[in-house]
């Protein structure tokens, strides 16, 4: 037993980017992971049954400083299997004083008798250059196949991607500036999913595969009355394919934990004692299997239904410290909530919900976030569950105005931080649902909105949407308000009235879009659906709408507006040989954010290059000019003064010029529009 006086044993092993122990100066870039050897105390307690370490807290110096600029609560983190700590603050980094220069931190373990501190001059460089990615992970059937991560950073900005793992390799080594790096997943001969870490741009990268394995569940779904039950899970899988069962919250029971090939999972639900209704889930193989549960008759704690209009209702999810409340007054929201944070594996905060289904848009204008801690927020969300661990997408504004775009896409998985801005108060947030993909957007007057980032989540088809508030600190309450609160389905725009394409423009999907799409015309408007996993790797999946090239060889069109079904969507205009999925092209193209990326495959089923690319915002003109076998690519503001976005050289037989869309998500159309469309 450990006495309150025996000092602590701390060694800061990383502070940045998991790079092993440094001696001397590291220059790092986009520095947001501190790893450490715990104490030896972690888990002891004193006599009096206090916990001899009750938390880490890092502190950030710039270097030659006296006084750290920057300090993070940690709290307890448990060690990893290799008996480590690990924690990311990459959410904190913004209020880092500049974004290069040369910092050093320590970690101290708190408890009953002081604090016992790491080495306090290790010191670490960081750079002016910062990556942004894409996404931070991608699934892959047991078959493998390609996939790509587009990097953002500033122009001179060098990056390096590398695999690690036997089963992935990198097609693409680095570059310097924004671009792509793509890799090849080789197939899955093993009945059991593998998961693994590639790095792109000092970034960790998740790529997981499918096994050969197989499985369903039926059912997918289960209600039950306030009294509890008993229900089961009938699972169909190969013979030999193993799997694991785990229910996401303690009111459920599971009798049958494992099993191989097909079989029955068993479950109990215990009496729900409280006044709210609550859902958990049963996890097996991976696949989920969703429970609900009626609320108790007769009157509980927290807030009373009625102080809360139809069909809105409210509870703490997690464990919070101190029990929320909500109240509604004259169009205002009023959420008192604490919590440790909205974060990791599992969530504490206050939760005034309601049931969605389907498409929709719900918006909510956050107009105060009381200054509980820098780390307190207050936003929006669509949860599969009330489970502290559930997936779930959330949009939130923190007390400085900071907005996160964070997402958990497995039940009891790690929180990622998807992408932020900054907005001043009042701050109108929004989540778009559009199949699978989620798109979060800002704005100050509730009428010109700012993507913030899209990501494609795996939620039910009915989710809880609600608004949240968590203090960032179990002991102390934070009040928050929102108003102008709406939940509406999603608006599907009217089709043009004339749905004809003028002679000789054709359309047809290009290779295996997932979902049909379409193109009308009217009144020298050009509305195009399309789907497609995207125009990139050795084949490609969009929306083509062409004619024969001229011998002139140019094209242009204006692109007015690209739906947000994911960050990498695109519109644009294109030459190419043929209609193959694996045809030679030449592609200028936009993103929903106004990104421009100019991108070739030079051969029949070789790979697509980026060749380069710049920013315009919206409406946006593009232009790929051809003479002989060299293509120009350009764009303008106005159609009249062009910018060049780079040149190159392609070969074909059967050239087509036309105007293409992919909604980088094979379950979801993208609706882009274009105009003041010529070929000549």
């Amino acid at each position: 037993m450990a006495s309150s006086s025996r000092p602590f044993v701390l060694t800061l092993l990383i502070a940045v980017l998991l790079v092993p122990a440094w001696a001397g100066a590291q220059t790092v870039t986009n520095a947001r992971i501190v790893e450490f050897v715990p104490s030896p105390d972690h888990s002891e307690r004193l006599s009096d049954g206090r916990a001899v370490v009750q938390r880490y807290v890092m502190e950030v110096y710039q270097a030659g400083a006296s006084q750290p600029f920057h300090t993070v609560d940690m709290g307890k983190p448990s060690p990893q299997s290799d008996g480590k700590i690990r924690f990311d603050f990459s959410a904190t980094v913004a209020a880092w004083p500049a974004p290069g220069g040369e910092y050093q931190a320590r970690v101290a373990a708190v408890g009953p008798g002081g604090e016992g501190v790491s080495d306090p001059s290790n010191r670490f460089t960081v750079s002016s250059c910062s990556y942004t990615l894409s996404r931070s992970s991608a699934l892959f059937p047991a078959g493998g196949g390609g996939g790509e991560v587009a990097v953002t950073t500033t122009s001179g900005c060098a990056w390096t991607a590398s695999e690690g793992l036997s089963w992935v390799t990198m097609m693409t080594a680095g570059a310097t500036g924004s671009g792509r790096a793509t890799f090849s997943v080789a197939a899955n001969s093993g009945t059991s999913a593998r998961a693994g870490t590639i790095t792109v741009a000092g970034q960790a990268f998740q790529v997981t595969q499918e096994g050969s394995c197989s499985y369903s569940l039926s059912p997918s779904t289960a209600s039950f009355a306030a009294s509890g039950g008993t229900g089961s899970i009938s699972i169909t899988a190969g013979s030999g394919c193993a799997w694991t069962a785990a229910a996401s919250a303690s009111w459920v029971s599971v009798s049958t934990a494992s099993g191989s090939g097909a079989g029955t999972v068993r479950y109990t639900v215990a009496a729900n004692t409280s006044t709210s209704s609550r859902s958990a889930t049963v996890t097996v193989a991976g696949r989920v299997h969703t429970i609900s549960q009626s609320a108790a008759s007769g009157s509980g704690g927290g807030t009373p239904a009625t102080s809360l209009p139809s069909p809105w209702t409210n509870g703490d999810v997690g464990s919070v410290g101190l029990s929320g409340s909500a109240s509604y007054s004259s169009g205002v929201f009023t959420v008192v909530g604490a919590g440790a944070d909205i974060w990791g594996s599992a969530d504490s905060f206050h939760f005034v919900r309601r049931s969605l289904a389907g498409d929709a848009d719900f918006v909510a204008r956050v107009t105060s976030v009381q200054n509980t801690n820098s780390l307190a927020k207050a936003g929006i969300m669509l949860r599969a569950t009330t489970a502290s661990n559930s997936q779930h997408v959330i949009l939130d504004v923190k007390p400085n105005g900071g907005v996160e775009f964070m997402t958990r896409t497995s039940t009891g998985g790690s929180t990622a931080y998807v992408a932020g801005t900054t907005q001043g108060f009042p701050a109108w947030l929004r989540l778009a649902r559009r199949g699978s993909t989620i798109t979060a957007s800002v704005s100050s007057d509730g009428r010109t909105w700012r993507t913030v980032g899209s990501r494609s989540l795996s939620l039910p088809s009915t989710v809880q949407a609600g608004l949240v508030v968590n203090s960032h600190n179990a002991s102390v309450r934070n009040t928050s308000r929102f108003d102008q609160v709406s939940v509406a389905a999603a608006s599907a725009e009217a089709p043009a009235a004339s749905t004809g394409l003028p002679s000789p423009w054709q359309t047809l999907d290009i290779g295996s879009v997932g979902r049909a799409g379409s193109a009308t015309y009217s009144s020298g408007l050009f509305t195009v659906r399309g789907a497609g996993a995207d125009i990139w790797g050795t084949a490609d999946a969009f929306r083509f709408v062409y004619r024969p090239q001229l011998s002139g060889g140019e094209i242009v069109a204006r692109v007015t507006y690209v739906q947000g079904t994911h960050s990498l969507a695109k519109a644009g205009v294109m030459l190419r040989d043929g209609t193959g999925a694996n045809a030679r092209h030449v592609t200028l193209s936009v993103k929903p954010n106004g990104g421009v990326e100019f991108l070739r495959r030079a051969s029949t089923s070789g790979s697509t290059a980026y060749l380069g690319g710049t920013t315009q915002a919206f409406p946006v003109w593009v232009r790929l000019r051809r003479s002989s076998s060299t293509v120009t690519a350009a764009v303008s503001a106005d159609g009249t003064t062009w910018r060049t976005v780079g040149s190159t050289t392609i070969s074909t037989t059967t050239p087509l010029m036309g105007l293409i869309v992919s909604s980088h998500d094979t379950g979801v159309l993208n609706l882009s529009k274009f105009d003041r469309v010529t070929v000549r």
